[in-house]
């Protein structure tokens, strides 16, 4: 573990080619190590940062149009503007390199926007796994909360409310 430590602070460099390098780097790291070790690694900010900026990285390094040297001196420096990026598929993240979209002085809210995450965006395509995750958790959440002889009425609540979608 050691020695993924030394290379991680040896690549923590500066310029936007260095940050995708590190976000590969800290990729191996995590696939060589195994996630429990990984994240203690960052837990206890052995690299000289954090799980938060690791996990950027990580999503920064998975990311196959970032790590095309064709493009570093398109992207745009900073962390957090190429982790927004990386939530772009790479096929369509080449394409808007291509066109000028992504350009250098591309800040962090465009980079959202162009990846769909912004918040203020009401025109982003509707995402049905994770909608269909999210009502999942928030059920799983709340019938825990139900006492089990009242399970019950805690069906008659979800039927009741499928009966108001379904009748609009």
């Amino acid at each position: 573990m050691d020695d993924w430590v030394e290379d991680i602070r040896r690549a923590n460099g500066g310029s936007t080619r260095a940050i995708v390098e590190l976000g590969r780097l800290i990729r191996e790291a995590k696939e060589a190590l195994g996630h429990g070790k990984w994240l203690a690694l960052f837990k206890q900010k052995r690299p000289g940062f954090g799980l938060r900026r690791a996990e950027m990285l990580l999503k920064i390094g998975g990311n196959e149009a970032l790590a095309k040297s064709q493009w570093f001196a398109n992207l745009p420096h900073g962390i957090v503007v190429l982790y927004e990026l990386s939530h772009i598929p790479a096929d369509q993240l080449e394409r808007l390199l291509d066109v000028g979209k992504v350009h250098q002085r591309l800040t962090r809210a465009q980079a959202r926007t162009l990846a769909g995450r912004d918040k203020n965006d009401h025109e982003r395509a509707f995402d049905l796994v994770k909608a269909e995750q999210r009502l999942k958790n928030l059920l799983d959440q709340e019938v825990v909360r139900w006492p089990g002889e009242q399970l019950g009425g805690f069906v008659t609540v979800v039927e009741d409310v499928l009966v108001n979608v379904k009748t609009g």
